[in-house]
């Protein structure tokens, strides 16, 4: 497993050089590093005022900013080796921008309410793989809203301005935007678990040695070609379904609001679809409660079995999954070591993540990848992973120091 000092060296050494060679030396730049997130559970309940635990994994976006004397804005994406230059004034959001429509997006937000008042030179390097979804997102957004507080000396605190990243997602992507996400990359602690109660708008962190654990990610070479847009399908069956509810509950606000007894009791009054899907938001709730009861005692065992439930009530219920998924987790299942497994919601990179004996993840690794082989004749790419903490300024004089060395 790759330490996260060394992925982040890595990372300095790209953005330091590219700045240096598109932008020159002439001046230091601020700089900020935020991991990728990774929701264990609690998936799709953020727009029912759920509660999510979630990690911060050693996958990084770093950004770097310099202000300039004029309103010429100029942005190098690293990893997709691509640009793109506009004035300060020009911020249309072009569909076809995918590369840049979250960032330029921000910088729009900002701009408007005066919080970014000048042109800038940016470079922006992401080791986050695709397959993490929304945690991608999270993780450039925070990067670059961190690097821009120091830029241009913005007053509000960093959990104040993760607001107008909620702004920007939902505009871009829509109400898949999870807090979560962006929360647990600007603020999470390594080796903890980051808990968010979204109807009492707080977090909190439970600690959770990774010493003895690991994190496996299985990704397939199936694509999601829109996952937003079956995703918020899913959310809009889910208020339909809220608003059949309401009809024998008064005063509802939404399904943090429904008891599991009443929905079993009362399962013929929706078309099943609809109750399967708002079936799946309160048993997740139900079942992040109770895992975050186990794993505040050490329970990894029930945390994980809690974890496999996810996954099933994901494929049946919320019909998200795939043959290929459900059989990566089946096969972990049955396989020592391994606690739990599900797939990454929301993924434009069909994926599945485990969490496994440290001792034993090499071994399991490989038993999945050969029964995967086995059955259709593909290989998985694989990944270990680790918690991290969440994102940090990292002061210039250390970055070019340590690239000039």
């Amino acid at each position: 497993m790759e330490k996260n000092d060394k992925i982040i060296s890595d990372i300095n050494f790209q953005v330091n050089s590219t700045f240096e060679k598109e932008f020159g030396n002439t001046a230091p730049f601020s700089y900020a590093v935020a991991p990728a997130a990774l929701i264990f559970l609690g998936d799709h309940t953020h727009y029912n005022d759920g509660v999510l635990i979630s990690t911060a994994i050693n996958r990084y976006c770093a950004v770097a900013i310099r202000q300039r004397n004029d309103n010429n804005v100029n942005i190098i994406r690293k990893d997709f080796e691509s640009s793109i230059s506009f004035e300060l004034s020009d911020l249309e959001i072009e569909s076809n921008d995918s590369a840049f429509r979250l960032i330029k997006g921000l910088i729009k937000l900002l701009k408007e309410d005066e919080l970014i008042n000048s042109g800038f030179d940016c470079v922006i390097y992401s080791c986050s793989p695709n397959f993490l979804g929304l945690g991608c997102f999270a993780a450039q957004q925070v990067a670059f809203i961190t690097a821009a507080k120091k830029t241009f000396n913005i007053k509000p605190p960093i959990k104040e301005l993760l607001s107008y990243i909620k702004t920007n997602e939902t505009n871009i992507i829509g109400k898949i935007s999870n807090t979560a996400h962006y929360t647990t990359s600007a603020f999470a602690k390594e080796n903890n678990f980051h808990i968010t109660d979204l109807r009492k708008g707080s977090f909190k962190f439970i600690p959770f040695d990774q010493s003895e654990y690991e994190i496996i990610s299985f990704t397939t070479d199936e694509e999601f070609s829109a996952p937003h847009l079956v995703c918020n399908e899913r959310i809009e069956e889910c208020e339909i379904g809220v608003k059949g509810v309401r009809l024998y509950i008064w005063g509802i606000k939404n399904l943090r609001d429904v008891k599991l007894d009443f929905m079993q009791k009362h399962f013929h009054m929706l078309p099943r679809r609809i109750y399967n899907r708002i079936a799946y938001n309160v048993k997740e709730r139900i079942r992040t409660e109770e895992a975050n009861k186990a794993i505040k005692t050490g329970d990894v065992s029930s945390f994980g079995s809690y974890v496999f439930d996810s996954h099933k009530s994901l494929s049946e219920e919320y019909d998200i999954s795939t043959s290929t998924l459900d059989f990566i987790v089946d096969e972990s299942k049955t396989i020592d070591g391994v606690f739990g497994a599900k797939m990454i919601s929301c993924s434009p990179g069909r994926t599945v993540f485990a969490l496994v004996k440290s001792d034993q993840a090499k071994s399991i690794a490989e038993k999945i990848n050969n029964a995967f082989r086995n059955k259709f004749s593909k290989e998985l790419t694989i990944n270990y992973l680790s918690t991290t903490n969440g994102a940090k300024l990292i002061a210039y004089k250390e970055i070019h120091h340590k690239t000039d060395d």
